[in-house]
């Protein structure tokens, strides 16, 4: 019984003493975890006291990556390149966005108020050398340096003091200034002049090879300048809906469309001559293309903007100068290869064309005969297109075709907007012109029904406010064709267009 009850005592110390040492272990646990916690707190509050780069110091490190980054371009890897541009981007993202969002405009950046004009600079740079349009070896690269830059730009402009808005606004306004200057330059230098300059006939072609290749690396980069540029613009115009932006919109309105004015001219051109060499695919091309629709679109923008922006006639005429800078592409005579993007281009166009007549008429009524010109200029351009076509066994199944519908019905909305009843004092004089073309040119074609219906809106829209008077004069100037043609198209008006009263 002894030797039972000694185990059992033996057995329970035993036990307790497991528990005091598991006791013992769980306190230590939670000694150890309160004194980690405790140093976690000291090195916080220690890093809060340590002060961070001066602006200083920041912009000599972001000077020192872009110049790293230049250097190694030609030399290095692309894929070092592009993880050295992308980290440069990161830390840029950290400056602007570091700050918490305490305070305004640069104040709320990581350095404080000097952070702005640094950061700028460097994503200016960035983007240009370093971006989908710098003309580098990037690839697929730049489009990542692209995209973190927008969050950058997006972060500065949603921040932006007034000045800092009318700083960003008149960057943006330089690159596509110098953009257009260096493509200026590179066109009054054309093509070199061989004759006798070099005597062996072989070195003369190749000096001429080598001319077009720095000819065409530096088109890249003007056209990635007009790029960022066209694009930081189009941000800030969109951004630019608060009142004291609006104001600073209003002051640069004309700088803004004279601008658009010089690089749609410019850029359309490169465009279609990019088209014209095979470039369909290229960055360039693509870029080009986007410099004028974004020039487009700012347009838009302007026109229909009624926050803070009041818009004289002298705006106005400078918008439909954009468009006199796209016109005269449809004068010249176009390769197979390029009439698709001329095609484009009249479409392009046409959206200005409609924003003027629906919101700012009354502005226009000084230019509307430059108005009525470029609609006529647009009329022949789509009457030479459905000649050539009519001519063609099967022309529905070409790509041409349905682009020139496109082109028709683009052309048809604006003179249905120019039709209205509410603008028949401004417009009936020019009207008797635009139905002249129609009677002498299209109406004379052999068209079919989707021809027609894409075109013919526009027109009995504009003979729905004519008068006896408009009428007389037409006939005046039409021939006999002519007459007989718009004799029938008066017929199918009446009949299937005119409302006449009766349900």
């Amino acid at each position: 019984g002894l030797g039972g009850e000694g185990a059992g005592l033996w057995k329970g110390m035993v036990e307790r003493d497991d528990d005091d040492e598991g006791a013992m272990k769980t306190k230590q646990r939670k000694h150890d975890k309160k004194r980690d916690h405790k140093n976690t707190e000291n090195i916080k509050d220690e890093g809060s006291k340590l002060s961070p780069p001066s602006v200083e110091t920041t912009g000599r490190l972001l000077s020192s990556c872009l110049s790293l980054l230049t250097s190694s371009s030609s030399s290095t890897s692309s894929r070092n390149v592009e993880t050295l541009a992308t980290a440069v981007m990161d830390l840029l993202l950290e400056i602007v966005a570091g700050g918490g969002g305490k305070g305004k405009g640069s104040h709320s950046m990581l350095l404080g108020a000097h952070t702005f004009p640094c950061v700028l600079s460097t994503l200016s740079s960035l983007q240009q050398h370093f971006g989908g349009g710098g003309g580098t070896k990037l690839g697929g690269g730049g489009q990542v340096v692209d995209s973190k830059g927008e969050a950058v730009f997006d972060r500065l402009v949603f921040s932006a003091t007034p000045r800092e808005f009318s700083n960003l606004l008149q960057t943006s306004l330089n690159h596509l200034h110098q953009a257009c200057q260096q493509m200026e330059e590179l066109e009054s230098t054309g093509s070199l002049d061989e004759g006798g300059e070099l005597a062996d006939k072989e070195a003369a072609l190749g000096k001429r090879s080598a001319f077009l290749t720095d000819r065409e690396w530096m088109e890249e980069r003007a056209v990635g300048s007009a790029f960022l540029g066209s694009r930081w613009l189009h941000a800030l115009v969109k951004k630019g809906t608060t009142k004291s932006r609006s104001s600073i919109l209003h002051a640069h309105i004309s700088s803004i469309l004279h601008k658009i004015s010089i690089s749609s001219r410019i850029f359309s051109r490169l465009w279609i001559q990019r088209g014209a060499g095979g470039w369909g695919k290229s960055t360039g091309w693509v870029e080009a293309k986007a410099v004028v629709d974004r020039g487009i679109d700012v347009v838009g923008m302007v026109l229909t903007n009624t926050k803070g922006i009041e818009l004289k006639g002298s705006h106005v005429s400078l918008a439909l100068h954009v468009v006199t800078s796209l016109v005269p592409t449809l004068t010249v005579k176009h390769s197979a290869r390029t009439r698709q993007h001329v095609h484009t281009l009249l479409m392009v166009a046409c959206k200005p064309m409609l924003l003027l007549v629906k919101h700012r008429l009354s502005l226009l009524s000084r230019k509307l005969g430059g108005f009525t010109k470029h609609l006529l200029t647009m009329m022949r351009y789509i009457v030479s297109l459905w000649k050539r076509l009519s001519t063609d066994a099967n022309p529905k199944k070409k790509k041409e075709y349905e682009l020139s519908l496109e082109c028709a019905s683009a052309l048809s909305r604006v003179m249905e907007d120019l039709g209205r009843r509410e603008t028949v004092k401004l417009v009936n004089k020019y009207v008797p012109y635009l139905l002249h073309m129609y009677a002498q040119g299209a109406g004379a074609l052999p068209l079919d029904a989707r021809q027609r219906g894409a075109i013919t809106p526009g027109v009995y829209a504009l003979i729905a406010i004519c008068t006896d008077v408009e009428f007389r004069q037409i006939f005046a100037n039409l021939d006999e064709g002519g007459k007989a043609v718009f004799k029938k198209l008066l017929a199918d008006y009446k009949k299937t267009h005119k409302f006449t009263g009766d349900v």
